[in-house]
């Protein structure tokens, strides 16, 4: 008997966790993202959000908009370091690939903003559609059976 009350009560504990619950919602602290305390890269966040079309979608978005805006910041960043650099060793610099270089970095800063705006969407779809539904949900119910009292699991 009493092993039994330990099964109802290991059941029950069962059904409220997370483990055979909803997803885990992902958490968003400016402009990096998180879930269970790890930090989420885009690959991952796809990965994740396989499951879920419209945020998959608008997470497919931002990942191209983010690769964008790192070829741009890179090129930017080396053009601009290199005329930096050449002005430190005080040889006469060319300010034209610097001036490039500015150029780059500010194409590549709408592009930065389009990310964080479809990341942003992406995660709060994805936290809306775990919330709401019910997969993976186990329900105990106590039910009366050929043999007596027992706890009927439905998936």
């Amino acid at each position: 008997m009493k092993s039994g009350f330990y099964l109802i009560i290991l059941f029950a504990i069962l059904s409220f966790s997370e483990v055979f619950g909803q997803g885990i919602p992902i958490e968003q602290r400016k402009s990096r993202f998180f879930q269970n305390n790890q930090v989420l890269k885009n690959r991952q966040m796809l990965q994740i959000m396989e499951a879920y079309p419209e945020a998959y979608q608008s997470m497919r978005k931002a990942k191209s908009n983010a690769d964008a805006a790192s070829v741009f910041g890179f090129a930017g960043g080396f053009l601009v370091g290199w005329t930096l650099g050449s002005l430190i060793s005080q040889s006469e610099p060319t300010w034209g690939p610097g001036a490039v270089g500015v150029g780059l970095i500010l194409v590549g800063i709408p592009f930065n903003s389009a990310y964080s705006k479809h990341a942003g969407n992406a995660v709060s779809l994805y936290n809306s559609q775990v919330r709401s539904s019910p997969k993976g949900k186990i329900d105990l119910k106590l039910a009366f059976g050929a043999n007596g009292i027992g706890l009927r699991m439905s998936f």
